[in-house]
């Protein structure tokens, strides 16, 4: 996610009321935490915009149509995705610091006495 999106997420959860932190990792690419090498990928997905309703039901901002099964979350992807490449591939040192972030993260939440 690009900081702008993250900031704008960021910006949403605050305002239902959430604390949000952002961390971020110089230098890491996309799929940092997976077990592709690195390399680059042909599709972007940077201009789709979905939103996914409390159903779970995830819905394209553009058309309006729902991703209710497989040929339509193709026909969704396919008009919104882009031939811009962007880098991709594993960092073992990024994954191990964001696990560290996300368990004292996880620490936090749970030590944290119940609300209501």
């Amino acid at each position: 996610m690009v900081p702008a999106r993250c900031d704008q997420v960021a910006a949403d959860l605050r305002a239902g009321g959430s604390q949000v932190t952002i961390i971020t990792y110089p230098g890491a690419v996309h799929q940092w935490d997976g077990a592709m090498p690195h390399g680059l990928i042909g599709r972007h997905l940077g201009d789709c915009s979905f939103e996914v309703g409390r159903s779970g039901l995830v819905t394209d901002d553009r058309t309006g149509l729902p991703m209710s099964g497989p040929v339509l979350r193709k026909l969704i992807l396919g008009l919104c995705t882009t031939s811009q490449q962007y880098p991709i591939g594993r960092d073992e040192a990024v994954r191990m610091q964001s696990n560290r972030d996300f368990g004292a993260f996880l620490a936090r939440v749970f030590a944290a006495p119940p609300v209501g």
